[in-house]
């Protein structure tokens, strides 16, 4: 359902959107489909895991999202479930 629907509910408002994913043909289903099985074993995978730190700045501020950012990565590979 289109958020321009006249139809649809009234927008909820959050403030917590992990994601938001425009699926404009079956195929960009399909696709969005396979990133997330592709996400769900590199999330399995301890190597990938233990190098997630170094993708993120050093600082004090960052390093300590390190388990948001995991939670949420996890979440949504596995919408596709």
């Amino acid at each position: 359902m289109c958020i321009t629907d006249p139809a649809m509910p009234e927008v909820l408002v959050t403030q917590d959107v992990d994601v938001i994913v425009e699926v404009a043909s079956r195929l960009d289903y399909y696709r969005l489909e396979e990133e997330q099985r592709q996400s769900q074993e590199l999330l399995a995978d301890n190597a990938f895991l233990d190098a997630l730190p170094g993708h993120l700045s050093p600082d004090r501020a960052s390093q300590p999202r390190l388990p948001l950012l995991i939670k949420r990565m996890r979440k949504i590979a596995e919408m596709s479930d």
